[in-house]
């Protein structure tokens, strides 16, 4: 539970900046797979866009991550329709898409726990009333920010996790080697409940 609005701003801005390097971490695995599929140019979109995430940390804003959810979004769709048009994969696309598995579950399930934080941090915020001056400049952004940004995070965490376990039953269909993605289900049930 959260005592205070500068609990709260402290928590937010902790949390905003584990999820802009964790999502960061996951747009170069995703462009990763672009580039293990011949998709060159998206791979380096969400580079560019992982970059510029990882560099704003915990100044990160709703259209940050807009900007990374529809670049994601589009290269994740070519991913798909790439995947499932493939006959066959070569050894190496399969090497690299089975390492960006392996990478993409750990980070993914990290992801989902700093979301449960910002979950916490929203819920917790409700019973706060208005910050007042006594709390701070940081407190009375938090306060504009936590119901917004937050839900936001949650939600492109959501859909990351649903879209990322697809992808990988989608290349285990295909001969690539995967992860167990159970604990990716349970995890988002919890996020979601």
């Amino acid at each position: 539970s959260v005592s205070s609005w500068k609990e709260a701003a402290e928590l937010f801005s902790d949390a905003k900046n584990e999820f802009a390097k964790s999502v960061s971490k996951l747009a170069n695995i995703s462009a990763d797979i672009a580039d293990a599929l011949d998709l060159k140019s998206e791979a380096e979109t969400l580079r560019g866009e992982a970059k510029n995430l990882s560099s704003k940390g915990d100044a990160m804003g709703s259209s940050d991550l807009d900007t990374i959810s529809e670049n994601s979004s589009a290269t994740n769709a070519l991913i798909d329709e790439k995947l499932k048009a493939a006959e066959v994969l070569s050894d190496d696309q399969k090497a690299s898409l089975g390492k960006a598995a392996v990478d993409y579950v750990p980070l993914m399930i990290s992801t989902i726990g700093v979301a449960m934080k910002v979950k916490d941090t929203v819920s917790g915020v409700t019973s706060l009333g208005s910050p007042g001056f006594s709390d701070g400049r940081a407190a009375i952004s938090a306060a504009r920010e936590i119901p917004s940004l937050g839900p936001n995070m949650i939600r492109f965490t959501a859909d990351s996790t649903k879209t990322g376990v697809s992808l990988l039953n989608l290349m285990n269909t295909k001969g690539v080697s995967t992860p167990d993605t159970s604990d990716l289900d349970s995890q988002l049930g919890d996020l979601m409940s």
